[in-house]
């Protein structure tokens, strides 16, 4: 070093900095006397930091990844001809998002386009400046861009061209690496196009699903998409004969692993008929074999020797007629078409297990193909898988007493008999006791209530969990069990809740009152934590409480609007209350704990 020069001594490598949290470092000089002047002479400093050149603190709230390159003077303004300086790095890494969301493009017709939308966040708040790549598989189609950056509310939007040919592709969305969002997309066919009452199921784990709209229903059993929409006004001319009652169209994703699809057009006379445009000769055509008539059900099995089949379910557009009047011109089909036959029970194994639900059963029988439910007494089954046509596997619900198991099908419900009873063990007297719920635990109490009354329950291993986040599914079959809520054996409008997963029967019944929305048009998020502010919203709904949007917490302003009222309400009401420092956390995850204490409460005031 010259003589009266100096060198700056923090190090070469600066600490590293995370997109959208502050930061902060201190730039030192050794032999500096001060006042000291610094000054970036060469590179840039990463966006959103500055050096303050009196000081040497280099800090701000960075807003782009990446790393940085700069060389720093320092001079001695006390000293005349002494000055130092020197070169260094600085990585920004990007924010993990908590969620990054996809609005729902579904369904799209077959050659047009369509905004691709959403969010990306964390618990803090929104992500700015975040590259969502977002990519298509499947049967084709563009997106452009197809990298775009979140603006300062977290959104991000480009523009997908589907193909012209029909079938189902995949969109999906991702950040910094992982893939955080996707959704499989269906392309109808024309003729027909109706953004009315539009469905789509998606099924998984051989796990049977339903897409529903309206009075008309898909259902397959297996791996893939199903969609239903139902229209406004005629998709093409009419059929030839018969009046029509309604229009509706069908599809079934490209690879679904799906045997067969049931279309179900309910709210149907016994003469009515079913109709389908085949495109390959522009015409209507009668379904074959001809829909059966049950309960005010027209009921069609597409397969691969129906007309139309199976793989003919993209988008194909249906008309439910009524017979034509004065003779002639009907549909041809059969001239007394027989109700498609009940499933009969003929065993299960075991036939009894604990209160507390979780038993496995076996149950064999006939007609099981297309099953849509298994309940015990009027329970739901947690689970069900069906094997076969002739057995299902199911898991007990918790209960009592001994009550009949019943299996539906788009044919009816198995009859009772000896075969199909299961009995409960009588539950032991009420010595809830969790091991990592000590007595003195704040929510122990409320934990142990609600333990003994079968609203929450524990772990194989014996923990509760308290202070583990609660999920969404968790939260809402507890919500539903505290306000006695019954389960609803119903489609739910949400693609990722399988017809036979334990859960949907919950959700499916709190989305029939009002009480929960998904995380997008389409998604409810069933295994995602559930935040204090989505907690607060849906007490606030299931209680029917309304609020003024006034809260006095230190973070009120990040509390959504859709949240506001709910969470003063909810406060208000005494069943929630902020955090010692005066905040409300409303992005924080809730802990099951704090979700039972809040349904204690509920429950004292009911």
């Amino acid at each position: 070093q010259p003589a009266g020069s100096f060198q700056v001594t923090t190090g070469q490598t600066l600490p590293s900095a995370v997109v959208g949290q502050s930061y902060q470092t201190t730039l030192s000089a050794e032999n500096g006397i001060a006042p000291l002047d610094w000054l970036v002479v060469s590179g840039t400093l990463p966006a959103g930091l500055s050096l303050n050149t009196s000081t040497g603190v280099i800090s701000g709230t960075p807003t782009t990844a990446g790393l940085s390159s700069f060389s720093v003077l320092v001079d001695s303004t006390g000293v005349v001809g002494q000055s130092g300086g020197g070169y260094f790095t600085l990585d920004v890494t990007a924010q993990p998002p908590e969620t990054v969301t996809m609005n729902s493009i579904n369904p799209l017709t077959a050659g047009s386009s369509a905004t691709v939308s959403g969010e990306v966040y964390t618990p803090s708040g929104p992500i700015s400046g975040a590259t969502v790549d977002l990519s298509v598989e499947g049967a084709g189609g563009s997106i452009s861009p197809s990298a775009t950056t979140t603006n300062s509310s977290g959104d991000y939007s480009a523009t997908l061209t589907s193909p012209t040919a029909p079938g189902t592709l995949t969109v999906a969305a991702t950040v910094y690496g992982t893939t955080y969002s996707a959704q499989d997309v269906v392309l109808l066919t024309p003729p027909g196009v109706s953004t009315s009452s539009t469905a789509i199921a998606a099924a998984s784990n051989g796990n049977c699903s339903i897409a529903q709209t309206g009075h008309v229903y898909e259902t397959g059993c297996g791996n893939g998409v199903l969609e239903v929409s139902a229209y406004s006004g005629s998709p093409e001319s009419a059929p030839p004969s018969g009046s029509v009652n309604y229009y509706f169209d069908a599809a079934v994703s490209h690879g679904a692993t799906f045997s067969q699809s049931v279309i179900q057009a309910c709210d149907a006379s016994s003469g009515d008929q079913m109709q389908w445009w085949d495109p390959s000769s522009s015409a209507w055509e009668g379904v074959s074999p001809a829909a059966t008539y049950l309960n005010g059900c027209l009921t069609f099995v597409a397969n691969s020797s129906s007309s139309p089949s199976f793989s003919d379910l993209f988008g194909t557009a249906f008309a439910v007629t009524a017979p034509a009047t004065g003779g002639g011109g009907a549909v041809a089909s059969a001239s007394a078409p027989a109700a498609a036959a009940a499933p009969v029970l003929s065993a299960i194994s075991p036939n009894g297990g604990p209160a507390a639900g979780g038993t496995t059963v076996t149950i064999t029988g006939s007609g099981f193909t297309g099953a849509s439910s298994v309940t015990f007494g009027t329970v739901p089954a947690q689970s069900f898988t069906v094997g076969s046509s002739t057995e299902i596997t199911a898991v007990s619900p918790a209960g009592s007493g001994t009550v009949d198991v019943r299996v539906t099908t788009p044919g009816g419900s198995s009859a009772s008999s000896a075969a199909d009873q299961f009995t409960y063990a009588p539950s032991p007297s009420c010595g809830v006791a969790f091991a990592d719920v000590p007595t003195g635990y704040w929510a122990a109490p409320a934990i142990r209530a609600l333990a003994c009354k079968g609203i929450v329950n524990g772990f194989p291993d014996g923990t509760f969990q308290p202070e583990a986040a609660v999920t969404r599914a968790q939260f809402v079959k507890m919500l539903d069990l505290t306000l006695g809520i019954a389960p609803v054996q119903k489609a739910t409008p949400f693609s990722d809740v399988p017809v036979g997963a334990w859960y949907a029967p919950y959700v499916s019944g709190a989305a029939q009152a009002g009480i929960v929305d998904g995380i997008s048009a389409n998604q409810f998020g069933a295994d995602l934590p559930l935040s204090r502010q989505q907690l607060a919203v849906m007490i606030a709904r299931a209680l029917h409480l309304s609020g003024t949007g006034i809260t006095s917490f230190t973070d009120a302003s990040m509390i959504a609007p859709w949240a506001q009222n709910a969470v003063q309400a909810d406060v208000d009401a005494g069943y929630l209350r902020g955090f010692p420092n005066g905040s409300f956390q409303p992005l924080t995850t809730a802990t099951r704990a704090q979700a039972a204490q809040v349904l204690d409460l509920v429950l004292a005031s009911r």
